[in-house]
């Protein structure tokens, strides 16, 4: 398997993700914590359909 060239830090705001969602191309990049160690994946999608909650002065 191969290593994404883009991660996602937990503490993204979701138009910086939306951003390097568009720069990269790809619809699903893997999030990573503060020590950079691997949490999850996070979809383009989900953020483009509100299951991903943020409050709106986040946006």
């Amino acid at each position: 398997m191969k290593a994404s060239a883009a991660v996602i830090h937990k503490e993204d705001k979701p138009l910086k993700i939306l951003q390097v969602f568009d720069y990269t191309g790809v619809w699903n990049l893997p999030v990573v914590c503060e020590h950079n160690r691997f949490i999850g994946f996070i979809s383009k999608s989900s953020i483009l359909m509100g299951s991903v909650i943020f409050p709106i002065e986040t946006l």
